[in-house]
């Protein structure tokens, strides 16, 4: 899981990175307001998604990771 999921410019200003975990209530609550920034910001900010699955709350989460890698190879 070394690659980085980058949206944006690579010239853009401002790069935001999320630490996130699939099986992780709180990051699908962000999944909107990153959607607004994006829009709202297009073409000034680039957004990066780095997995970072938290195994002892979420047995899932590495699994659903190491899929979501597979998938996008």
């Amino acid at each position: 899981m070394s690659e980085e999921h980058v949206l944006g410019p690579s010239q853009a200003a401002v790069t935001v990175i999320e630490y996130g975990d699939f099986e992780c209530p709180v990051c699908k609550q962000a999944a909107p307001a990153v959607k607004i920034m994006l829009a709202r910001f297009e073409g000034r900010v680039r957004f990066a998604y780095r997995h970072f699955p938290q195994e002892e709350p979420h047995p899932h989460a590495l699994h659903a990771a190491l899929a979501a890698e597979a998938a996008g190879a």
